[in-house]
């Protein structure tokens, strides 16, 4: 049969329902995805509780991006052949795709225990685990899947992946590597071998294994994006805040994607007289750092509108350069151009040596006063006159941030190794269940709790003390723009804006850098630090 003229509207009485399903896979072998599809859709006309058609229409449609759609027919096939351990698994991917690991997880499980032989669904199920944030079980099936298919590249890539998250970056490598033996125009296992490479500090050779799967996948979105963030890191700013604006185009980062009616400014057109929205799209801490462009924005003589997360909105009116700060969510007032604050480096070219200093946030004078007091009546509870600084610790981030694993650390391991050496308190809102007996067993450890409503009240916190020692969240960036010393912990591959092999900040002038000198290396960082507080502060 001609390839360019298949059976669409109903089945080829020359064609059997097997045969035009047989004629179907061929197809989408051949990429020839809509007339698979109409071939698929004359079987259903004919039997429409034919399976394997639903089935095929299934892969077919989330080939083509249409998840919902695909969901809803693999669960179709589900019903109709409990027992097809391929549409439990093809049920899974789709699941997974739309985000609903717990969901694929089950999918795919049932798909192993059905086939127990079936390598995808090993893999596949590995891969819901990984989501799941469970890397150790998921390193299980990726071996599962390896030993019944030792040659598949995905799966060696996969488990490098798991690898990583563990922290293991060298066996990654090693895992990367096979992988691209067997398959070396593998463009993601380039991309993610530069990602061990960094984790590692050998950014050269990863900047390298970006730029090989860019030259593989022009449009590789992750491997410009990863390749971008490695050339900030290394200070090429240039080139990395270029390379940046690819985030946008990743399918990882689809919450960036916003929709917006008027163009987005990246530095082009002149801007005086126009009324320009920057706008929050990732974390709290990157509006901290990065609202202070919007004074350089007013002064190219625009009227410019600030729309942030709703927790930030207080804190931030009046922020020199806006007119006006508004919640996300809320209606947009009119405007000519919009650009997201975290393109704002690159708009206005900023480099590591002119970087604009961060504003001066006003607390209001009524919630100061408010937490003035309560700490005032708390220290004249306490036995004794107060002894020390006052610092304000917070040492874990968002668990549901990429990178939380790398950058957060557990209460048991941080609080021991400041007792002493000063008045502590705990600028974080939320204590992760791991940390509650902790947090009990250092009653020396002020914490407030819901008491901090906003990041109003976390900023009055911050302004009390004489010390923040935090790991890298929000609270780092509040505290710096809020002038407050800050003693910041990093791990050994840090986030790009923290640069390399350096103890001060160009973003915050009051901020020193403890980095780790081996991944993981909590115990050091933390050494140092309570050998530097020693030298300023007597021990109790």
């Amino acid at each position: 049969m001609n390839q360019g003229s298949p059976p669409t509207d109903g089945l080829n009485v020359s064609l059997t329902p097997a045969q035009a399903l047989e004629l179907a896979a061929a197809m989408c072998r051949q990429n020839a995805w809509e007339h698979a599809a109409g071939l698929c859709r004359a079987v259903l006309a004919a039997q429409p509780d034919a399976f394997e058609a639903l089935n095929l229409l299934g892969v077919i449609a989330r080939r083509n991006g249409r998840m919902q759609e695909a969901q809803a027919l693999f669960a179709r096939v589900v019903a109709l052949k409990p027992d097809f351990a391929d549409a439990h698994n093809n049920l899974g991917n789709a699941l997974l795709d739309l985000g609903r690991a717990a969901e694929a997880l089950r999918s795919h499980t049932r798909a192993v225990e059905l086939d127990p032989r079936h390598a995808e669904a090993h893999n596949n199920r590995g891969n819901a685990l990984r989501d799941l944030r469970r890397p150790a079980a998921a390193l299980h099936s990726y071996d599962q899947a390896l030993a019944l298919r030792p040659q598949l590249a995905e799966v060696h890539n996969n488990r490098a992946n798991a690898l990583r998250d563990l922290g293991h970056a060298g066996p990654a490598c090693a895992g990367y590597a096979r992988a691209l033996a067997l398959k070396p125009d593998y463009a993601e296992a380039h991309a993610n071998l530069g990602n061990a490479l960094r984790d590692l500090g050998r950014h050269q050779e990863a900047l390298q294994s970006y730029e090989r799967a860019i030259a593989l996948e022009p449009q590789f979105a992750r491997a410009h994006l990863n390749l971008a963030l490695c050339r900030l890191q290394l200070g090429d700013f240039a080139r990395g805040c270029a390379g940046y604006e690819w985030r946008r185009k990743d399918a990882q980062h689809a919450e960036l994607q916003r929709r917006f009616t008027r163009p987005l400014w990246l530095g082009r057109e002149d801007i005086a007289g126009k009324t320009l929205l920057l706008h929050a799209e990732q974390g709290y801490g990157d509006v901290l750092q990065f609202c202070r462009y919007a004074q350089s924005v007013a002064g190219r003589g625009a009227r410019v509108v600030l729309e942030v997360h709703k927790p930030l909105v207080a804190l931030l009116q009046g922020l020199p350069g806006v007119q006006r700060v508004l919640a996300r969510g809320e209606r947009l007032p009119a405007h000519d151009l919009q650009c997201p604050l975290m393109s704002l480096p690159y708009a206005l070219g900023t480099t590591p040596q002119d970087i604009p200093a961060p504003p001066r946030l006003q607390v209001p004078a009524a919630v100061l006063q408010a937490w003035r007091s309560r700490l005032d009546a708390q220290s004249g509870a306490q036995a004794g006159p107060p002894t020390g600084p006052r610092i304000g610790l917070a040492w874990s981030g968002n668990p549901t941030h990429v990178d939380d694993r790398r950058r957060s650390i557990a209460l048991r391991q941080f609080a021991p190794a400041l007792t002493g050496l000063g008045r502590c308190y705990s600028l974080q809102r939320e204590v992760r269940e791991d940390d509650v007996e902790a947090l009990a067993a250092h009653p020396g450890l002020r914490h407030f709790g819901p008491a901090l409503a906003d990041f109003t009240d976390t900023a009055a916190l911050c302004a009390m003390m004489d010390l923040v020692i935090c790991v890298d969240t929000a609270v780092a960036h509040l505290a710096g723009t809020l002038g407050r010393e800050v003693w910041l912990l990093l791990p050994s591959n840090p986030d790009w804006r923290w640069l390399l092999a350096r103890e001060d900040s160009p973003w915050y002038p009051g901020m020193r850098l403890f980095r780790q000198s081996a991944p993981g290396d909590w115990d050091g960082v933390l050494a140092r630090v309570r050998a530097a507080l020693a030298g300023r502060v007597r021990p109790r």
